[in-house]
């Protein structure tokens, strides 16, 4: 059985700390679409999977 390490959500705090930007900034990257995510109820999730995109697209932006 192999494990993935991007498997898994995290609020859009938790993002925002994982990213090194605030929770404002991190919830306007969800609302545009830069930073994909998704709701379960009313909480909005960020896949541990968009985090690892969104920096590489960032990072080939340099």
């Amino acid at each position: 059985m192999s494990t993935n390490a991007n498997v898994g959500a995290v609020s859009v705090a938790e993002s925002a700390k994982r990213l090194g930007v605030s929770h404002s900034t991190a919830k306007t990257l969800c609302r545009v679409g830069d930073l994909r995510s998704f709701r379960v109820g009313r909480r909005r999730l960020v896949s541990l999977a968009a985090i690892a995109e969104y920096i590489e697209e960032q990072e080939a932006k340099r």
